[in-house]
């Protein structure tokens, strides 16, 4: 018996299996099931000692693994390139006087935004300061900078921009 095995209680595997299960049927990929489940695995040997109850080993075990392919995802879609599929092209690229119009458009839409909402946009997006950041120096919290940026967007989408 593995050190590892000792850890766990003797329903783990079961509960493996059905993890595996889940996660096959979440992700519709072969691949990224097995990786979230090889994960929930090394978390559960990791962690088996903060579960205190081993009734409740399933459903944290369910939770780890919506959690893992949750953080799989995101890892996988930060990852991936957009590809043109064949046959199209790139947008044919501004010239230089439409890219300064487009640009000053830009900004006349940002300074008419409100005053909060336009500090964060520039932080954000003129300056590339993270959103933890902006939460520092606003003095607020990291979801009130997203929220604010959110405003931002939607205003300027009113506005005509895209």
């Amino acid at each position: 018996m593995s050190a590892a095995s000792r850890l766990l209680p003797p329903e783990f595997d079961r509960y493996l299996s059905d993890v595996r299960r889940h996660c096959l049927r979440v992700s519709r990929d072969k691949h990224l099931a097995e990786d979230a489940v090889q994960d929930v695995f090394l978390i559960a040997v990791r962690r088996a000692h903060t579960v205190r109850d081993p009734e409740h080993w399933r459903g944290w075990l369910f939770r780890v693994a919506r959690r893992r392919l949750a953080d799989l995802y995101r890892d996988r879609r930060r990852r991936s390139a957009v590809e043109l599929p064949a046959g199209l092209e790139a947008p044919a690229e501004e010239d230089e006087e439409d890219s300064c119009r487009r640009t000053q458009s830009i900004l006349r839409a940002i300074r008419r935004l409100p005053g909060p909402v336009r500090v964060a946009v520039r932080m954000r997006y003129l300056k590339g300061d993270s959103l933890k950041d902006i939460a520092t120096q606003l003095e607020t919290t990291i979801d009130a900078v997203k929220s604010s940026l959110y405003r931002a967007r939607r205003l300027l989408r009113r506005q005509g921009l895209r």
